[in-house]
């Protein structure tokens, strides 16, 4: 047997994504000949570099068609590749490359966050509140995909992960009055990394008219 197994298939795994011992896999290499190795049929490697230099170390041996990380890779993009070692040792090419971002860091604050129809801790006639903030940046490579935010009486909510829109401002619906109102705010990457939140307030309101005097005598 001379003859080089069939190079295996170009390896995958989720791309973008937080999990920074991703899974890579790929379609089995064959060997018409003396058969793949038994014991470790495929040696991968990854690397920062498409053209894998200086990633000699990052290599292994595997048993099967897929390969799970044991070391927290560094935020970026990372390149896979694979080749299929026959019986008798004979390698094949290596595989096409494939390529996962990963991205474990938060978007930045939210900054300049205000209203341009209230005034933090005065009142107002008007029960809808307009707020806006200058857009974050993400550094991880996912970028941002929205603002997570919402109103409420509490001083320090913090907003769960799911996006609410991708605009960089946004009107409350009628609030009632006397409340203490309170916006919160944060960032939320492509890979769900959620940024700190930024709050402003309170806002008070108030639609009432006094009651009537009573009858003049």
């Amino acid at each position: 047997d001379t003859t080089a197994p069939a190079v295996p298939g170009t390896p995958s795994a989720t791309t973008p994504t937080s999990d920074n011992t991703p899974t890579w896999s790929w379609t089995a290499s064959t060997d018409g000949g003396s058969g793949l190795n038994a014991t470790t049929p495929y040696s991968v490697q990854w690397c920062t570099d498409s053209g894998f230099t200086g990633c000699a170390a990052n290599t292994a041996t595997v048993s099967t068609n897929s390969y799970t990380h044991s070391v927290a890779l560094a935020d970026n993009t990372w390149y896979f590749r694979v080749l299929a070692t026959d019986a008798v040792s004979n390698n094949s090419a290596y595989s096409s490359n494939g390529s996962a971002l990963i991205d474990t860091t938060a978007p930045s604050t939210v900054s300049n966050l205000t209203s341009s129809s209230h005034a933090t801790s005065t009142w107002s006639t008007d029960n809808t509140i307009d707020v806006s903030w200058t857009a974050a940046t993400d550094t991880g490579g996912s970028g941002v995909a929205g603002y997570s935010y919402l109103f409420d009486t509490s001083a320090a909510t913090t907003p769960d992960t799911t996006s609410d829109g991708t605009a960089t401002s946004t009107t409350s619906s009628a609030q009632a009055d006397g409340n203490s109102i309170y916006f919160h705010v944060r960032a939320i990457d492509n890979v769900a990394n959620a940024g700190t939140a930024t709050h402003l307030g309170p806002f008070y309101v108030d639609t009432t008219a006094p009651s009537v005097p009573g009858t003049p005598s």
